[in-house]
């Protein structure tokens, strides 16, 4: 069973220093095409490109996994949230996220159809439309339309 650890920790070691790898590659690649075209500094070497990663991993504070692991940390948080509720709270809480229930038949099927109409959009097109009514150029009849 041990054995089975150290292989599998030497593998996951082995892994990593592929993936750094190529993101170095991939890094220095990038720099050396671009950067001194543009701005007319020196190319930089592999290890120069890891220190990059290594530098924008500090500074910036870059989470691996692509983001996927706030949805527990936030899944725990409503649960704490929950917990410390009093029933009547809950109560609000639970109509409030069920409120298309009481809702008006007409303006529900409003409601529905924009929602409808906005899944149909390209993630391009929602996000452009939403700057547009962040800037107030355009409003909710543009959707409904």
């Amino acid at each position: 069973m041990n054995r089975h650890w150290i292989t599998r920790g030497l593998k996951i070691a082995l892994f990593v220093l592929l993936a750094v790898t190529a993101v170095s590659f991939v890094v220095m690649t990038l720099w050396n095409w671009i950067v001194p075209a543009v701005t007319g500094w020196k190319a930089i070497d592999f290890w120069q490109a890891a220190g990059l990663l290594v530098l924008s991993r500090l500074l910036l504070g870059l989470r691996m996994g692509f983001g996927w692991g706030h949805r527990g940390h936030w899944r725990a948080r409503m649960a704490e949230r929950w917990q410390q509720m009093t029933p009547e709270q809950r109560s609000r809480a639970h109509h409030g996220m069920r409120r298309w229930e009481h809702m008006d038949p007409q303006k529900r099927e409003e409601m529905r159809a924009l929602f409808q109409k906005m899944r149909a959009m390209s993630p391009e097109q929602r996000r452009l439309l939403g700057l547009l009514r962040a800037e107030g150029l355009v409003g909710e009849e543009v959707t409904a339309a």
